[in-house]
Parts: structure tokens; C-alpha cells; sequence
């Protein structure tokens, strides 16, 4: 019987992703997180009431991804990628299993860890826009000027 291993999700970036080489920049990659989020009752919701500000029936609850992008793809994503920006990954799971230094068991012996990484296909990353408040590429670029008294070579300001 065949097997299926494919994941898709959407979310924002938690921080800006940050490229990482090795074997002399000859492989790349970005190890980032992707956070997703889902609602769910509110165990703490009386039916009774009626909800309000502070006792919601309803309540979001935020999950993290691990994901790894690799090579051209991860330049891509470590060029343009911003802190909150929403993207979409499509990928497969991949188990990492790992001796944890700082915890023994019982017996004294090392714990065994998992950790559960999406990683990513080629071109199975899509930005998408940008969040609000633009990002630290275009903040750091001048705004090109334009002469005081000469209003109409100015464009109107998108407002997204």
C-alpha cells in the first residue's frame, strides 16, 4: 500500500527568516517558523450569558511550525521574507530524533527527543503581501523627492 506524506500551510513568518550555509555556501538553508492559529470554544464560555469583550465564546489559538527551506529557494525566502509576512508552504513532514544533553531519565540515561519539520518542496514556498507597516527593505531605501511646490508630480499614497 502506498503512502502519502504531503503538508500545505498557510501562516505568517514569527521573525525574518535567516540563511544559513554550509560546505562553503555550495547548500543553503532557512530554518524558520511559520505560525498558524485555529479557533475553539471557550471552555470558560456560560451559555447562559450573553459574550462580551472579556468572556468571548470563541478564542484563537496560536501553533508553531518548524520549517526548513532549502538552497535557491532558501536565498529567495532569506532576501525577501519579513517578520508577520503571510506565506503559504507546501512540503512533506520529516521526523528529527535527538539526544537531549540537559535531561536524563529515571536510569540516568540521556531523553530521547522528536521533533516533527515540515520541509519545504522546491518552489513549494509563496509569499504573499507583505504586513502593514511595509518592511525594513523599503524603510531603508530614500523616498525618491520631488520639489515643494510642484504638487501634481506626486502620487497618492496607496493605503495598503
Amino acid at each position: 500500500m502506498a503512502s502519502i506524506n504531503v503538508v500545505v500551510i498557510s501562516g505568517r513568518f514569527a521573525e525574518k527568516p535567516e540563511l544559513q550555509e554550509y560546505n562553503d555556501g555550495a547548500v543553503q538553508v532557512v530554518h524558520a517558523r511559520v505560525m498558524t492559529s485555529y479557533s475553539k470554544r471557550n471552555s470558560d464560555f456560560d451559555e447562559s450569558q450573553e459574550p462580551s469583550d472579556t468572556n468571548q465564546q470563541w478564542i484563537e489559538v496560536p501553533e508553531g511550525h518548524d520549517v526548513e527551506i532549502w538552497n535557491q529557494q532558501a536565498r529567495f525566502v532569506s532576501q525577501y521574507a519579513v517578520k508577520g509576512q503571510q506565506v503559504t508552504v507546501k512540503g512533506r513532514l520529516k521526523v528529527d530524533s535527538y539526544d537531549d544533553q540537559n535531561f536524563k531519565n529515571d536510569a540516568g540515561e540521556l531523553c530521547r527527543r522528536r521533533r516533527v519539520v515540515i520541509t519545504a518542496d522546491p518552489m513549494g514556498v509563496i509569499l504573499g503581501a507583505e504586513p502593514r507597516g511595509g518592511s525594513s527593505n523599503q524603510s531603508s531605501q530614500p523616498a525618491p523627492s520631488t520639489p515643494a511646490g510642484d504638487s501634481s508630480q506626486q502620487k497618492p499614497k496607496i493605503p495598503f
